[in-house]
């Protein structure tokens, strides 16, 4: 099957067809990694032109989605070379054929649970205080604790 991308293998075209029709990326995300479908291998600078992301100087890249999709694997590091833009020698990503992975997305303790180890955290600062510190524990590190125990209560 012939895909319209010139520079990605037959398993990223499918990969993007999915992504695309599953909606699995942002629309940012999408247009970054569609970005690197069509344009293959490139640098963070390099994409931003082909995004048509304006200056650098004015705080505009697309470098912070560019690393967000190499967490959640459908990008990759994947070399060095010197940038056509830059003429600086910098990393050079390319898409993997992988479908995005949830990362990041780690539960959040319940209330009982951080409670429970921030109390648990009031212990062994005093016993490291009481049986080991002489006082070097700082006073201040057992009341943050305790303190944050009673805000969560």
């Amino acid at each position: 099957m012939k895909h319209p991308f010139h520079n990605v293998r037959e398993t990223s075209a499918k990969v993007y067809a999915q992504i695309r029709d599953e909606g699995l990326l942002a629309d940012q995300s999408f247009q970054v990694f569609e970005s690197f479908c069509i344009n293959g291998q490139m640098t963070a600078r390099e994409n931003d032109l082909h995004c048509g992301v304006g200056d650098r100087k004015l705080g505009r890249s697309l470098q912070p989605t560019i690393h967000h999709l190499v967490k959640i694997g459908v990008l990759r590091e994947c070399g060095k070379r010197q940038c056509e833009v830059t003429k600086r020698l910098v990393t050079v990503y390319e898409v993997t054929g992988n479908l995005p992975t949830a990362v990041g997305e780690e539960k959040r303790p319940d209330r009982p649970t951080l409670v429970a180890a921030l109390r648990q955290l009031e212990d062994v600062l005093a016993f490291w205080d009481l049986h080991h510190g002489h006082g070097d524990t700082p006073n201040e590190l057992i009341k943050m604790a305790r303190w944050l125990r009673q805000k969560l209560t």
